[in-house]
């Protein structure tokens, strides 16, 4: 009906949109006025998510038309987002409520949109979105009237609209209310998730049919990672009958927003929760004053509002908490406590100096709470996949969960604390009041630490604790770090430039050495250059000086112990570990990886059941289900595996692993499928290398060869995908090209660290570079290293078969190849042109012409 032109407006020197209504087709007489009365009353919205009309342009000579002047948004639409497939849930939940809010403001003016679809929301390039074409929506009707005085664009029973998008009553012409706009709201947001409308058929008459009749499948069958909340909302919205959807979008608005804290979506808040102290307590402790007015100091308390008790009430109310408070004041608790901490959420006006602030508190809580005897904290990725507090309390196993919010308040921020038991009920909230100016971010350490130890005042101070021993510009900084971090920044070593210029000025500054050394040692298991090893000792060390008993500090001495093959090191320091955190499921969990790297598997299942036995979380069940992959027991861990998955269907953990045990033991089409989707939904360097692999043994090599391309673009030089692509590149007849990555694999190797450290998958993976390079003794004793580490695991036992195939040793290879099979390998992966030296054993042939042990379970 129109054209759109981006112009520029001289007056207020701004560019515009400017839509002009073509004459020929649209727009004479009576209907003409309508849409100049409707295009007023559009232009009337002020709101955030809504693209601003700023004029109408009235053409009376009829030259060139009317037409709407409205802001210019740049970005993309909706629809151009998609055709690159559907949105991260995090993503879509959060345009789904920008959108949401927007229509709430529409309905709140009394105009419905009546063409909400991809098309008509435009996403600006920080993310968020804006709905367009409200200068054509329509008066809205209220239980039979119309809230305002103005006739429809299109007479009553007119169809009008896009069909795939209409709500059921519009397609039948009835008159229209908000919750029209609601469903195709709710078809919208299902196409954002799914990656397709859940109505569009191949014609129109096609398409009415079904918004009329059909009830697509639930989104949680497209998009296994879908909050359940989520996926129950939108079966709400599109509802065939209005009465069955929700009331407004106001009340959508606070179910998106409870679903993005992780809460139940049908728990809604009332209308004026915004903040968590809203929320009823079951102990209200009070609020005292610490004699500081918030212009004197960037921390203070709140002030909130007093209840003046009678006595008597005073008396019952001391008379109920009095056993509450002296069982929290249990100076020795039977076991170490585990507290979930969750990721702090923002509130209201959002930007940087409140994200840094969220930063803060996170930072801050984590610390205060290794600061306490007895209290053992798990930080917000074990909370990953759950669509609630509770079932993430659940997940983990976890006694309770911290919860924070945060709330933009002047040049301030409000910052509101709730501990939270597994059932629900709330032990403890209160607030404080911080700066967002990162020259205050740190007294904000000071007063959550403050507020923690108030909060488990039954848990005493650990001995020689430190003090926040860092300026206020590096604390700002390392936050500032935190945040690259959390947001999944790939490369570590500008970060940890960063990091190492923050300790040179702030040398005993804890939280900073503690996190240095952590990314030292995982930048060590990467490269496996023993400098980055030596960096993260240098690290704990200093660490250790500082606070020897911190739990932090000894975990990350312990792992830098172990990574450097120094067992009894690592031993010691977990006993240290253990002796101060009794009970603490976390010690049990390093036990474990202490046994497994000595190669005493039977000690290291039994530690990890019994860490499953006391906390059934899926993720101690997910590590189980690895050994028990490494130990050759295939079924105990699909069956543990496809059990967690029922449990936590969007799990990526879960995926991964369930995808890797296909790809070695199982349904390569499976394994294939589970890789593509993850690579293109989360792009890492392991899901490409593993795609590749899946795609390999399907005899599709270029396609595997592209796939590990893409991965090395990602981590260049990682050495698996060098080696993987090797293989690849000499499977397409390309010999020097692989030679020379599999010199590069070795240099890597072996300039890493000395072979004898070298695990066990790494030794295997140098056999192999050796075999290929026609070193055969040297590849044999690789090979021989290599099994002795993990005797039992099927992958290790199939790489030695590789290998001793590739040298000749065609006796090894057959024998090393039938104890792979016999402990779960798939028959398939010896198809590989390396065992070509054995095609013509009889005992390869009744190998190759086996199912497996595992085959088709």
């Amino acid at each position: 009906m129109g054209e759109v032109f981006l112009a520029w407006d001289e007056r207020l020197e701004r560019q515009v949109a400017i839509k002009r209504v073509r004459t020929d087709v649209f727009l004479e007489g009576r209907q003409r006025e309508r849409f100049r009365r409707e295009a007023r009353m559009a232009a009337r919205l002020s709101h955030a998510s809504i693209v601003q009309i700023h004029d109408l342009v009235v053409d009376d000579a009829g030259g060139t038309g009317d037409a709407i002047v409205m802001e210019y948004v740049e970005g993309q639409t909706l629809a151009d987002r998609l055709v690159r497939g559907p949105l991260p849930i995090a993503d879509a939940l959060r345009i789904a409520r920008e959108i949401a809010e927007g229509l709430a403001a529409a309905h709140e003016a009394g105009l419905i949109h009546r063409d909400l679809k991809a098309e008509n929301v435009i996403v600006t390039p920080a993310g968020h979105a804006k709905i367009l074409d409200f200068g054509l929506a329509r008066p809205l009707f209220r239980d039979g009237e119309k809230l305002w005085d103005g006739e429809g664009l299109t007479q009553q029973g007119a169809l009008i609209g896009t069909c795939y998008a209409m709500s059921p009553e519009q397609a039948s012409g009835d008159d229209l209310d908000e919750r029209s706009d609601l469903f195709s709201f709710g078809a919208l947001v299902y196409q954002m998730v799914a990656g397709r409308s859940p109505f569009r058929a191949e014609n129109p008459q096609a398409t009415l049919t079904r918004v009329l009749t059909a009830h697509p499948r639930p989104l949680s069958e497209d998009r296994p990672d879908t909050p359940p909340g989520l996926v129950h909302l939108v079966e709400r919205l599109l509802a065939k009958d209005r009465d069955d959807r929700p009331r407004n979008a106001e009340q959508v608005v606070r179910s998106l927003q409870q679903i993005e804290r992780g809460l139940p979506a049908e728990d809604l808040p009332g209308p004026d929760d915004n903040s968590l102290s809203n929320m009823s307590t079951d102990v209200l402790s009070p609020i005292r004053s610490k004699g500081t007015a918030a212009t004197e100091a960037p921390v203070r308390r709140v002030k909130g509002w007093i209840l003046v008790l009678a006595g008597a009430l005073a008396a019952l109310v001391l008379a109920a908490t009095l056993p509450y408070l002296l069982a929290r004041r249990d100076p020795r608790p039977a076991r170490t406590r585990q507290v979930l901490v969750m990721k702090p959420e923002t509130l209201g006006v959002q930007d940087e100096g409140l994200s840094l602030a969220a930063a803060g508190v996170l930072s801050s809580t984590l610390s205060g709470l290794a600061n306490l005897q007895g209290i053992s904290a798990l930080d917000p990725a074990a909370a990953q996949h759950s669509s609630s507090v509770l079932e993430a309390a659940r997940n983990v196993a976890a006694d309770e969960v911290l919860i924070s919010a945060l709330q933009k308040d002047g040049r301030m921020a409000r910052v509101d604390l709730r501990r939270v038991d597994a059932a629900g009920g709330v032990l403890w909230s209160d607030s404080l009041r911080v700066s967002t100016d990162p020259a205050g971010l740190r007294l904000l350490n000071d007063g959550i630490d403050q507020l923690l130890r108030e909060a488990y005042e039954g848990f005493a101070p650990r001995q020689g604790r430190p003090l926040l021993a860092a300026s206020d510009l590096d604390f700002a900084e390392y936050l500032e770090v935190r945040q690259q971090l959390d947001a999944g920044t790939r490369d570590l070593r500008p970060v940890l430039e960063q990091l190492a210029r923050i300790v040179d000025r702030s040398p005993r500054f804890l939280d900073a050495l503690v996190l240095a050394a952590e990314l030292f040692h995982s930048l060590f298991e990467s490269t496996k250059k023993p400098a980055d090893l030596q960096r993260a000792r240098a690290y704990v060390q200093q660490a250790r000086q500082l606070a020897p008993l911190d739990p932090r500090t000894q975990r990350v001495e312990f792992l830098v112990a172990l990574a450097a093959r120094q067992q009894d090191e690592a031993a010691r320091i977990l006993e240290n570990l253990e002796a101060g955190n009794p009970g603490d499921l976390g010690t049990l969990l390093l036990r474990s990886r202490l046994e497994e790297s000595r190669g005493r598997f039977d000690k290291a299942e039994e530690a990890l059941r019994l860490a499953v036995e006391r906390s059934p979380s899926w993720r101690n069940i997910s590590w189980l289900a690895s050994l028990e992959l490494e130990r050759g027991k295939v079924s105990e861990a699909r069956r543990h595996l496809n059990d967690l998955l029922k449990q936590t269907p969007g799990n990526l953990w879960i995926q991964e692993q369930l995808a890797y045990l296909e790809l070695i033991y199982g349904d390569l089409q499976r394994a294939e499928q589970i890789y593509g989707q993850l690579a293109r939904s989360h792009p890492q360097r392991s899901h490409f290398t593993s795609l590749g692999q899946a795609r390999s043994l399907r005899g599709r090599f270029k396609e595997a060869e592209e796939a590990y391309s893409r991965a090395l673009e990602i981590d260049p030089g990682h050495p698996i995908a060098m080696l993987n692509l090797a293989d690849t590149e000499l499977d397409l007849g390309n010999r020097p090209s692989a030679d020379a990555l599999y010199g590069a694999v070795l240099q890597r190797l072996e300039g890493g660290q000395l072979s004898a450290r070298l695990s066990s998958k790494e030794e295997m993976m140098k056999a192999q570079c050796l075999a290929r390079l026609d070193r055969a003794a040297e590849a044999r004793e690789a090979a021989r290293n290599g099994l002795s580490l993990a005797p039992h695991d099927a992958q290790r036992l199939f790489e030695a078969a590789l290998v001793h195939s590739v040298i000749g040793d065609r006796a090894a290879a057959l024998a090393f190849a039938r104890d792979a099979v016999s402990r779960g390998m798939a028959p398939r992966w010896f198809q590989a042109s390396a065992f070509d030296p054995l095609r013509q054993e009889p005992g390869f042939q009744s190998l190759l012409r086996s199912g497996g042990p595992e085959q088709g379970r």
